[in-house]
């Protein structure tokens, strides 16, 4: 049985899995477009940090081939991948996680993908992911925030009122106005205006 702490953190490092699954599937629609020879034929996973039978994440190909591609919009998903992925494992280090510990526990990875809202992903051309950026980005700064806010309130739920808070602060988050007494928050908020410094180009 796992402590209220242990669930939240759990369900936290799955929220930032699940968005840098769709940071890499829009980065492998747009490479798709650009530089296709570069990906060899791969194929966006369907879940970014999924691992073999050892607890060995077999997306490490995947990730240098999209860092191969040269498009600037490809380039900056992978820039915000990146970062995804360096507060994720910030969080584990610091929080001292052995997240292969609870990977297998099926409960905890429904909890966050009940509480993760993703963005339409279905495969379209480049220009029409390039025109979406804004809903792209809005869907990412919403679910980071969640995570935040399921860190910040130790309460593994998004109620509706709390998601029209975040709708009408949504600017004052991507500028980083806004702060967490809870240290884990903030980092995942300090994400939230890291990211928002960026757009893509046309």
């Amino acid at each position: 049985m796992y402590s209220q702490k242990e669930i939240i953190n759990i369900v936290a490092i799955h929220l930032l899995n699940l968005a840098a699954s769709s940071l890499m599937i829009s980065a492998f629609q747009l490479a798709s477009e650009t530089e296709p020879w570069v990906l060899k034929g791969l194929q966006a996973p369907d879940f970014v940090f999924e691992v073999d039978e050892f607890g060995i994440a077999n997306i490490d190909l995947e990730l240098e081939l999209l860092g191969l591609v040269e498009d600037k919009n490809v380039v900056l998903l992978m820039e915000h991948l990146n970062k995804v992925i360096a507060c994720k494992q910030s969080f584990i280090n610091i929080n001292g996680i052995n997240f292969l510990d609870y990977i297998a526990d099926e409960e905890l990875f429904m909890i966050a993908r009940d509480i993760f809202e993703g963005p339409d992903l279905d495969i379209k051309s480049y220009d029409e992911r390039v025109s979406e950026d804004c809903n792209l980005k809005f869907f990412l700064y919403l679910n980071l925030w969640r995570c935040a806010e399921v860190l910040s309130t130790e309460i593994a739920l998004i109620k509706d009122e709390q998601d029209d808070m975040f709708n009408e602060k949504i600017c004052s988050y991507i500028q980083g106005i806004i702060k967490s007494d809870n240290s884990n928050a903030q980092l995942v908020l300090d994400l939230i205006a890291d990211i928002g410094q960026n757009q893509f180009v046309d």
